[in-house]
């Protein structure tokens, strides 16, 4: 397929920004909130966008189940006075909160803070509901809406409300606590990677960019085509903090009371902004196989000719027992038929013509790089197995170009100065030994501002001096420009 650039989407070479706007609209994902009649900031998911959400769920979903976790819901808002006993975490949170005052024309005797997260709910309901060792762990996770009132928002990654999961476990001892913090940013990785074909980086996070009210966060990294991080999903160790504050204890084995060991972990649809700054082009979408709502389309180029529908129609009843196809038999153009399926990222766009008729033939192509291929119409089982290789193909390739452009993109640094210098040209990440004080990572943000992403779990070298104070000893971490 020839490269015809769409006129409406900016390339990325020009502005990044304004291409990923570009194929968000042309791709018919959301429409902006305050386009209709919602609030500044948030977004409408149209039909595909939602898909693409519900497509992460569905896996996702099933991927906690089988670690035992259940699904739950709690209330939309939570009491000023409940929401305030935490006080670092409302610290974290308090800029972005949204405070309901009044109901009606009667103003309310106790504001409500509509929830940003809901840690302050569950540890009132585990509170009550928390007893004996006998009934440890407990592991709850809900999918839901939050309201963050973001200065700076962007459709996907930062919105004013958005979707995601929170799950949040109660354990005995903080060794199973930290161990099931472990498993769950592990989760997220093999999810990432194997489902959304994005490279990660995977590790903890610094003291200055933990989760408010965490001991411990362990975060997924990812690069984007620009060169700029995202955190992809989080996994929290809070320890016995929240428990001592909210009086949650439990008898153990041997009649004696102790506090219990919390966690929690979450992704959201930023999952989603993520796909596309990570595979998409200057035509539009790019999805990987694994996550598309739609795996085939097959186009119809001549509806009317009898030869051809009954193939496409064979063809839709061989692929559909395995996958999600569409037909696109309408009575538009092939170009243009072609340009609305490269524009919504669906990984194989599969055309049939008179041509295809007469010599048995189908041309596929993979949509990610575009490439052509011929394949016979033999026997079903040989169909299904040569499109389920090309399938598998674009998964593969996909993964390898987002790790290609992590690679291609770090740059190892020991001397601030040089990176000083550095960021002002260098679009990625970077990795220095790093001390993980407090005031040395925020007197980094203020001169450059990067942020740390994360200590790597495996370690990148043996440890070394701090690139910025010079303390001995300091773990290689990686730094960035982020969404």
């Amino acid at each position: 397929m020839a490269k015809n650039f769409n006129q409406n989407i900016t390339l990325r070479s020009v502005d990044f920004a304004k291409w990923y706007t570009n194929v968000i609209k042309e791709a018919d994902l959301c429409d902006y909130g305050d386009d209709n009649g919602s609030t500044k900031g948030t977004i409408v998911f149209r039909p595909y966008g939602y898909a693409i959400w519900e497509a992460i769920q569905k896996i996702l979903d099933q991927q906690f189940k089988n670690h035992s976790v259940e699904n739950v819901m709690f209330p939309l808002l939570i009491t000023e006075k409940t929401f305030a006993l935490e006080k670092d975490h409302i610290k974290g949170f308090a800029p972005e909160c949204a405070i309901v005052t009044q109901v009606g024309n009667k103003k309310l005797t106790e504001p409500f803070i509509i929830r940003p997260t809901s840690e302050v709910l569950f540890c009132k309901h585990f509170q009550r509901i928390v007893k004996s060792y006998k009934n440890l762990p407990i592991l709850y996770n809900q999918w839901c809406n939050v309201i963050r009132w973001e200065k700076t928002t962007r459709p996907f990654l930062r919105n004013s409300e958005f979707l995601w999961q929170e799950g949040h476990t109660v354990h005995a001892t903080s060794q199973k606590a930290l161990a099931f913090t472990e498993t769950m940013i592990k989760l997220y990785a093999e999810f990432v990677e194997q489902f959304l074909a994005i490279k990660v980086i995977l590790g903890k996070k610094t003291v200055h960019e933990r989760f408010a009210g965490a001991l411990e966060t362990y975060t997924i990294e990812t690069m984007m085509q620009d060169g700029q991080a995202l955190q992809a999903g989080t996994s929290h160790y809070f320890g016995s903090k929240f428990a001592e504050i909210f009086n949650i204890k439990f008898t153990n084995e041997f009649n004696q009371q102790e506090y219990i060991h919390q966690t929690s972990f979450g992704a959201s649809t930023r999952l989603i902004g993520a796909l596309i700054m990570a595979h998409s082009d200057d035509l539009g979408l790019v999805l990987p196989a694994s996550i598309a709502p739609v795996k085939i389309i097959i186009l119809n180029l001549f509806p009317k000719d009898e030869k051809v529908t009954n193939l496409v129609n064979k063809l839709h009843k061989v692929f559909i027992k395995q996958y999600q196809v569409q037909v696109d038999d309408s009575e538009k153009s092939a170009s243009y038929k072609k340009s609305a399926a490269t524009i919504k990222g669906i990984p194989l766009i599969i055309e049939v013509g008179q041509n295809e008729v007469i010599k048995s033939t189908i041309k596929v192509t993979l949509r990610h790089n575009l490439k052509e291929n011929f394949l016979k119409i033999n026997s079903e089982k040989q169909i299904l197995k040569a499109v389920s290789d090309l399938l598998t193909t674009s998964n593969t390739d996909l993964l390898q170009n987002s790790a290609n452009n992590f690679a291609k993109n770090l740059q190892e640094v020991t001397d601030f100065k040089k990176y000083q210098n550095l960021v002002k040209t260098h679009k990625g990440y970077f990795i220095a030994p790093f001390c993980g004080d407090y005031q040395c990572e925020a007197e980094i943000k203020a001169l450059t501002s990067t942020t740390s992403r994360c200590v790597p779990l495996t370690p990148y070298k043996k440890n070394g001096i701090c690139f910025k104070c010079h303390k001995p000893n300091s773990p290689w971490t990686y730094f960035a420009r982020a969404y």
